[in-house]
Order: structure tokens, then C-alpha cells, then sequence
């Protein structure tokens, strides 16, 4: 009888150890989903879908906005607010208070990239409206476009017509204030992603729905 019982005990402990992980799967992105192994002792279900939504490549790692040269046959779109307001309720998500505090490094590079994009994509749909190249000078927390993006700005300044200086503004104009901007803010914070991962007993693997 001892014997059997001392076989049994190691089952028992297999068995609990096996019900310490759970798995779910959670969309990124229109072409990624994360496969994630998490412990059920340390998170639920709901909340590692909410969480993992932080990872680099999630949606918040999107700029989700219209293009301002899509934008140029009609300036006053209504797809133009819907599109900003749809960006706005997902930034509006990233509250510190809501997450772990593993993620507050996370959520703070989320929140400066997207208040970044949000920046660039007023400016230049206010030169496509006005035609007005000081709304492609303002100055974005302590980079001056003005020094950092001087050759777009003159290329701007010198084109032939509006369509070329709109294009200009939109691609030019657009990815070197957002280059120069970055650089600031940094790279994703990937150690603070990991601590957290680790904190939680998460495991994640990405799978490309391409491969499907």
C-alpha cells in the first residue's frame, strides 16, 4: 500500500503542475497572432489577452491614420476625424493605472510614439489644407524641424506647385521629423517587455498569418 502510494504522489504533483499553464492565442495585427503559454496562478485569460497587446507588435505599434496624400483630393474628409478619433480612443487605453507596473515602461513609449504620429499627421494635414509651410516649422517638444529637417523644408519651399509640395510634406517632410522625433523617444523598451514576460510566467511565440 505504501508503494502505491508513493507512485501516486508524483502524478498528483505532474497533475497540478499541468494545470499551472494555460494557453491563448491573441490577434496582433491583420498578419501576426501571439501564441502565449501563461500561468493561470499569476494572470487570467482576459487580462493576458489585454496585456499582450503591448508587444512590439501589436496594434499600438501602428499609426493607424490616413494617409495625408490620400487626403489631397478631398482635405476635409470625414474619414480624416473618424480615423484620428478611432487612434485617439486607442491611445487613450494606455493608462499605467490599468496595467501592471512591469508594463509602465511599455506604456509610456506607446503613448510618445503615438502622441508623435498624432503630431506629424496634424501638421501636415495642416499644410495640405493651408498651403501654409510654418505648420511644417513648429517645433515637436525640443526637436526643431527647422535644423533637423531643413533640406525637406527647402525642397517644399522651392516646388513648382501644390501637389509636389503636398508630396514633399507627406513623405519627406513626414519621415524625417518622425526619424529625428524617434531617435529621441528611443527604441522599444524589449528588457522591460522581457521582465514582464518573465514576472507572469509567460511565454510567447509569434505566428505569421502568412505562413497559413
Amino acid at each position: 500500500m505504501r508503494r502505491l502510494l508513493a507512485l501516486a504522489i508524483p502524478a498528483v504533483l505532474g497533475g497540478l503542475l499541468f494545470a499551472q499553464e494555460a494557453r491563448v492565442q491573441v490577434r496582433l495585427s491583420s498578419e501576426e497572432i501571439d501564441d502565449v503559454i501563461f500561468d493561470p496562478a499569476r494572470a487570467n485569460k482576459e487580462q493576458i489577452q489585454q496585456w499582450v497587446l503591448l508587444s512590439k507588435d501589436g496594434p499600438y505599434d501602428e499609426a493607424t491614420l490616413s494617409s495625408c496624400i490620400e487626403l489631397q483630393a478631398d482635405p476635409q474628409s470625414k474619414r480624416f476625424e473618424e480615423d484620428r478619433a478611432r487612434f485617439k480612443k486607442l491611445t487613450d487605453q494606455l493608462d499605467e493605472a490599468k496595467y501592471p507596473p512591469e508594463l509602465s515602461e511599455v506604456i509610456r513609449h506607446f503613448r510618445q510614439v503615438r502622441s508623435l504620429w498624432l503630431w506629424v499627421d496634424t501638421q501636415t494635414l495642416g499644410f495640405l489644407q493651408t498651403d501654409d509651410i510654418s505648420t511644417l516649422e513648429q517645433k515637436y517638444e525640443d526637436v526643431d524641424p527647422s535644423e533637423a529637417c531643413a533640406k525637406p523644408l527647402e525642397k517644399i519651399r522651392s516646388s513648382k506647385n501644390h501637389p509636389q509640395a503636398v508630396n514633399l510634406a507627406c513623405l519627406d517632410w513626414s519621415n524625417c521629423i518622425t526619424a529625428a522625433a524617434k531617435q529621441k523617444i528611443g527604441p522599444y523598451p524589449e528588457e522591460a517587455w522581457k521582465h514582464f514576460l518573465s514576472a507572469y510566467g509567460i511565454t510567447e511565440h509569434i505566428i505569421s498569418t502568412e505562413e497559413r
